[in-house]
């Protein structure tokens, strides 16, 4: 998976981490996260949103705050999902 995460542009790569929070796959969705170069609104967004839906406050709050660390800032569609 390491190979196609490193090949994929930005749009399929958060289209890798939708797929994953639909499935529930929240490991293989992280592992996603992990590989991307370009971490957008929308990718985070993806993050948040499953662990939110599964009651993973702890990881919504530390993806949160690396949300932040990377320079990506927050919109209203993000923030009643923390």
């Amino acid at each position: 998976m390491a190979d196609l995460v490193g090949e994929a542009d930005g749009f399929a790569q958060t289209k890798l981490v939708g797929m994953y929070v639909k499935c529930r796959y929240l490991d293989d969705e992280g592992k996603v996260l992990d590989g991307m170069r370009d971490k957008d609104l929308y990718a985070w967004s993806a993050m948040v949103d499953a662990c939110s839906r599964s009651g993973r406050w702890e990881v919504v709050v530390e993806l949160f705050v690396s949300m932040m660390r990377d320079g990506v800032l927050f919109d209203g569609f993000l923030l009643p999902k923390i």
